[in-house]
């Protein structure tokens, strides 16, 4: 063994002695007392914190609570299919207009005897709920959709030429 990996040897053995030592010697009382005072101070900190949030007199638990017992004017999750605006066709059926809430048929796929409907980019059989729940898929067919809705109006769709 050379010079060189005695020292670097002897310095290892040294540092697990100290380190081993440190880790199985039991802690002085001055660290347990530092320890209770360093958790002293950071309830003090989170009690000054929570004082600061409070100064308004009103708690988020407070507000949290009183919005949620308020109604709200609009639900930002339902969409409401009862705001489509109907126009009569010649054939005396009615179609969707376009608008921000339209639906779009834009295509169908003919697999076999299966009919599958392109309407705002998803994809519907005969039978198959809209949305959320306001209207399902009656009958497919090459130009058109006969859409149902749940008070028992019929609705048809025609296809999107670009």
């Amino acid at each position: 063994m050379t010079k060189r990996e005695k020292v670097i040897i002897g310095l290892m053995l040294t540092a697990v002695i100290l380190g081993a030592y440190s880790f199985l010697s039991t802690p002085s009382k001055n660290t347990v007392v530092n320890s209770e005072k360093a958790i002293t101070e950071l309830n003090m900190v989170i009690i000054d914190l929570a004082e600061k949030i409070n100064q308004n007199g009103r708690s988020n638990v407070e507000y949290i609570l009183q919005k949620a017992k308020e109604k709200w004017k609009k639900d930002p999750f339902a969409q409401s299919h009862s705001t489509f605006d109907a126009l009569e066709k010649e054939d005396g059926y009615k179609q969707v207009s376009a608008g921000p809430t339209s639906i779009l048929f834009t295509g169908f796929i003919h697999v076999g005897n299966k009919m599958i409907a392109i309407i705002n980019g998803l994809e519907y059989e005969e039978g198959d709920v809209i949305g959320n729940g306001g209207l399902f898929v009656q009958k497919i067919y090459r130009e058109k959709v006969v859409l149902h809705s749940e008070s028992g109006e019929e609705l048809v769709v025609f296809i999107e030429k670009y």
